[in-house]
């Protein structure tokens, strides 16, 4: 939501508390393209897919931030840590 539709919507508290409970755009963009695949994580394949969805995104931010959205991406897909940073690092590597 626009920032201008959160203070009209909510008045300055709610603004302030929306800033505060801020998000990286990165995670929020992540988390959206994984609500994507909610229906299907019963599926290996899915699975895969979803994590090669979200490579881009997590190849392009700094090394320091991956590890927070690996974290991120295991706990949306319940996937161990080992398996989705493997997973990130084949559909990042070149064909």
């Amino acid at each position: 939501m626009d920032p201008a539709d959160v203070l009209v919507a909510t008045g300055f508290r709610g603004l302030r508390r929306a800033l505060a409970e801020r998000v990286p755009l990165v995670d929020a963009a992540i988390t959206t393209r994984l609500q994507r695949w909610a229906a299907h994580t019963g599926k290996p394949v899915a699975l895969v897919d979803a994590v090669r969805e979200v490579t881009p995104l997590v190849t392009g931010v700094p090394p320091a931030d991956r590890a927070r959205l690996v974290s991120l991406i295991t706990g949306r897909l319940d996937l161990p840590v080992d398996l989705v940073s493997s997973a990130l690092l084949d559909a990042a590597a070149p064909p």
